[in-house]
């Protein structure tokens, strides 16, 4: 089963803030979250493992 990410989560491991990962989720690039209700984003951590590999010195 794969592990979910938190807003929290994301902004700790990568170390950006919470308006960055606010303007990734806007690009067409960044993974899409799984939404558990209205207001709970989670992202796959396989997702953003990928994410991370494929942009590599772009962000």
């Amino acid at each position: 089963m794969s592990e979910f990410l938190t807003i929290n989560d994301i902004v700790d491991t990568f170390c950006i803030s919470r308006t960055t990962l606010w303007r990734l989720r806007r690009s067409d690039t960044f993974p899409r979250p799984a939404m558990i209700s209205a207001r709970s984003p989670r992202w796959s951590k396989e997702d953003i493992l990928k994410w991370v590999e494929a942009h590599k010195g772009t962000y």
